[in-house]
């Protein structure tokens, strides 16, 4: 039996962090100096939002993954495009949601 399976607290709190993390690497997709809108750009921009502005849904999401709101919304503004795809791709920010 897995440990999602053993305590399923745990794997709740992960699935819910995974969708943070995945509207993370969504919001940096998108470069300031592309002139193109496509489905990636409107998918950054939705991502962005979700993060940033007032969205009942993402503080909802942030308790059921037991982070702040404002440690996610922190990291997104510290984050540099280049650096947050090298961490995001390592999973590096996994630390944010323990």
């Amino acid at each position: 039996m897995s440990a999602a399976h053993s305590n399923p607290r745990e794997g709740n709190q992960r699935l819910w962090s995974m969708v943070i993390m995945q509207a993370l690497r969504d919001a940096l997709k998108d470069h300031p100096e592309r002139k193109v809108h496509n489905t990636e750009t409107l998918r950054a921009r939705e991502a962005r939002e979700w993060i940033m502005e007032a969205n009942p849904d993402f503080p909802y999401v942030c308790l059921l993954a037991d982070v702040p709101p404002e440690t996610v919304r922190k990291a997104y503004l510290g984050l540099t495009a280049s650096s947050a795809r090298k961490a995001l791709a390592w999973g590096a920010v996994d630390g944010w949601f323990n």
